[in-house]
């Protein structure tokens, strides 16, 4: 084992490697990203057999790279429509992972801490491993880490089962947290496991948690103002001095059918129409609710259109909710308290706001619930959703605005977009056509 280790697996590492290079030039994304995770996992391997620590740095490497990439995919999706390589199919879906409830923790991308706490792991491993002073209780800090890790990971999994989405990425991190476990365990053996982590972890003799500690927050800081700075109201200002206000809208990627029953926010004769397709288990569709209005209530000409479009069986009951509230004039009230208090309501918490709160009819709100109407025009919306060519949420279409179109889909930016789009229609500048629609990976 040790020789196929030290010489045959950088061997299939390479292969693998140039493998998924090759199959993502050709846009085959699944294959090659698990062709790169099968070159991280034997290369990894490899360097836990020549020492724990190397195994530790390499798999800490290729953590805070995995991590680096869903931090700034998920700041990209707040500034625009811009697909993962992972966006696959329904099921593998990393935008709808990086864009659900637990993408963002105290403020910051996830996947922002992720790669801090790698980058960190990887320092601390890579001075172990080369036996630099001050180090040689890093595996314990490693064995602690990849625990917690570990523990962490196997949350997320769940709230992806939830979600009924998977990122290929997500998942290539949970690897790692295994794989720094194991290099923790097997640095630490000798070290008497946990005795020592109390010093580790005060820096009691060891350099190991400050190291750690600096590599971390330096990270976080640039970050955190990476986050801030692209995804700033100027944004899609920014975007239309560069590309052009074209560069905000692209065609639609089938018809996008209203049924007229929608709920409506504005003038219902407003020259201009914003349909919104939206989750009540979507983090951003919360966010943009409230600019959202704002927005219409700036522009008299301009008019909300809401859609729905199911994520999740958990949000379904809220869409329900929403739909039976709107069934007695009460829609945008149910609409704005299912947001606020998103990842906490379930059956008996929407009737009770229903009932005692937006002072509905008990009976009709019960029986509308459950009647297969409802179902039917939730599905109905998904569909209409499909058609236009959505895959997540929010999604905005404007209607009205383009000469030549009928519908656009918003591409960059949101309402920041939609605010720059219409009062350069309202100002009497002329519109260009719509680019075509930028078909999505999987549809190749």
């Amino acid at each position: 084992m040790g020789a196929f280790a030290r010489l045959g697996l950088p061997v299939v590492a390479l292969g693998l490697g140039g493998a998924a290079f090759s199959m993502a030039g050709q846009g085959q994304y699944l294959v090659a990203i698990l062709a790169g995770m099968g070159c991280l996992l034997a290369i990894t391997v490899a360097g836990l057999v020549a020492h724990p620590m190397a195994g530790a740095a390499i798999a800490s490497a290729a953590g805070t790279g995995i991590a680096g990439y869903l931090s700034w995919q998920h700041v990209a999706s707040q500034s625009g429509v811009h697909e993962s390589i992972c966006s696959l199919s329904a099921t593998l879906d990393c935008d709808r992972v990086n864009t659900s409830a637990w993408s963002e923790v105290l403020g910051l991308p996830t996947a922002l801490w992720a790669a801090a706490f790698y980058a960190a792991l990887m320092v601390v491993s890579w001075k172990s491993w080369k036996e630099r002073p001050g180090y040689s209780r890093a595996p314990v800090l490693v064995l602690g880490s990849g625990l917690f890790a570990v523990i962490f990971s196997a949350f997320l999994a769940w709230q992806s089962s939830q979600l009924g989405a998977w990122c290929l990425f997500c998942i290539g991190l949970y690897g790692v947290s295994v794989l720094l476990l194991v290099a923790g365990i097997l640095g630490a053996r000798d070290q008497g496991y946990l005795d020592h982590m109390r010093e580790v972890l005060l820096g009691q003799g060891d350099r190991s948690s400050g190291a750690a500690l600096a590599t971390s927050v330096l990270l976080l800081l640039a970050g955190g103002v990476y986050a801030e700075t692209h995804t700033s109201e100027d944004h899609a200002e920014e975007q239309q001095e560069e590309f052009g206000i074209d560069a905000l809208y692209a065609q639609t990627r089938g018809p996008l059918a209203l049924t007229g029953k929608e709920p409506m926010y504005g003038r219902p004769s407003a020259s201009y129409t914003l349909v919104e397709f939206a989750d009540y288990g979507c983090p951003h569709c919360a966010a943009l609710s409230a600019p959202i209005k704002k927005l219409v209530a700036r522009h008299p000409d301009l008019k909300l259109v809401h859609k729905h479009f199911v994520l999740s069986e958990a949000s379904e009951v809220l869409a329900r909710a929403a739909y039976c509230a709107h069934a007695q004039g009460r829609f945008w009230e149910m609409h704005d308290i299912l947001f606020e208090n998103m990842g906490t309501l379930g059956r008996e918490d929407v009737e009770f706001i229903a009932i005692r709160q937006l002072g509905l009819d008990a009976d009709t709100f019960s029986a509308c619930m459950e009647a297969p109407e409802t179902r039917d025009a939730l599905e109905a919306d998904g569909n209409a959703g499909q058609t236009v060519g959505i895959h997540g949420t929010p999604s905005l279409f404007l209607g009205g605005v383009v000469p030549g179109s009928e519908w656009v889909q918003v591409v960059n930016g949101l309402d920041d977009a939609v605010e720059l789009i219409v009062a350069a229609a309202e100002r009497g500048d002329e519109m260009p056509a719509a680019s075509p629609a930028k078909p999505h990976d999987h549809d190749h």
